[in-house]
């Protein structure tokens, strides 16, 4: 049935374009590197976080193209 597999397919995409999802997923990241020194992972401000708008911390970074070279010893 036509109906039921777009009502089903119309669910998912909502669930996907939810950011409080990502929000969520962001945070556990997060978690997961905290003891990694060479992984920052923005927080999400979850005060300001709604379905269709995710607002996180800034994380100063380099763009990879001026990375030379990544070993285990870089900050």
């Amino acid at each position: 049935d036509y109906d039921t597999i777009v009502r089903e397919l119309s669910s998912a995409i909502r669930a996907e374009l939810d950011y409080t999802t990502e929000a969520r997923v962001m945070s556990e990241v997060a978690n997961l590197f905290a003891d990694d020194p060479h992984v920052v992972v923005p927080r999400p401000i979850t005060a300001l976080c709604t379905p269709r708008v995710l607002t996180a911390t800034f994380v100063e970074g380099r763009k990879i193209t001026t990375i030379e070279s990544v070993t285990s010893d870089d900050p």
